[in-house]
């Protein structure tokens, strides 16, 4: 799974800040809604992420998922890095 802050830029670090204490949600390839997860106190932090995506389930790794975070995309298993970053561009204030 990627996250557009594992590279990260000064446009995704304050996409980020926006919307860190949104509650991050997965969804499957038809929108289906696999899980939920609440903000931690201090907000989501790239390392954060980074340790969600180590704990997810192993039977997930063959499915399909994307991550939102206020609503919007800021991961995915299967979509590519430079996909991420074009629609998250396209968010910028």
């Amino acid at each position: 799974m990627i996250f557009i802050t594992d590279n990260p830029n000064l446009q995704t670090k304050q996409w980020l800040d926006d919307y860190k204490h949104s509650t991050l949600i997965l969804k499957n390839r038809e929108g289906n809604q696999l899980a939920r997860f609440v903000a931690p106190k201090h907000g989501w932090t790239p390392w954060d992420l980074w340790q969600l995506r180590q704990q997810l389930p192993p039977q997930w790794i063959n499915q399909h998922f994307d991550a939102y975070l206020g609503g919007r995309l800021i991961g995915s298993n299967y979509r590519k890095e430079q996909d991420l970053c074009h629609q998250t561009a396209s968010y910028s204030h």
